[in-house]
């Protein structure tokens, strides 16, 4: 038997595994799970659930004859939260366009249009994975997918390089 809480998020995925067997289920209302039949071996320790990081538990649980109880009170970190107050990207034109629309297209949308410096600023981005767009007069228009997560530079520097159309 094994009981995990996971700071009271329900729905849980908890998966133990070992070399030979592979156990499933999910965490009630109050975070917990409980395995009733678990074979002897060695056993990792993985929950995950969407919108949030895996967690694994930092240790491997043996099991031999009998009952066990790990008790594992860990915290799933969200990933669509800030990635810090205040995050920018900021964006940069080449070459320098002044009036290109700018757009990050995730969970949410961003907007932003460059100044007469080729530069556009967009705060508080969330954690996402975002199709980059930037459409300018006499330009092609350009794309591409980008990751916002908590390894990025605050304030984060794209730089956009537009082809001319023709």
């Amino acid at each position: 038997m094994s009981k995990v809480n996971t700071k009271m998020i329900p729905g849980c995925d908890v998966i133990l595994k070992s070399s030979d067997d592979t156990l499933t289920g999910k965490t009630d209302e109050n975070g917990f799970f409980t395995f009733d039949t678990v074979k002897p071996g060695s056993y990792t320790l993985t929950i995950t659930k969407e919108g949030y990081e895996e967690y694994v538990y930092p240790e491997t649980i043996d099991v031999s004859q009998g009952n066990f109880e790990v008790v594992c009170n860990c915290a799933l970190e969200p990933i669509n939260e800030l990635s810090e107050p205040n995050i920018t990207i900021n964006f940069t034109t080449n070459p320098i366009v002044k009036g290109a629309a700018i757009t990050l297209t995730g969970d949410k949308k961003y907007d932003a249009v460059t100044d007469a410096e080729g530069k556009a600023t967009v705060p508080n981005v969330l954690y996402d994975t975002y199709t980059l767009k930037c459409v300018a007069e006499g330009y092609k228009n350009y794309s591409t997918s980008i990751l916002v997560n908590k390894s990025n530079n605050n304030p984060r520097s794209i730089e956009i390089g537009l082809d001319v159309d023709g």
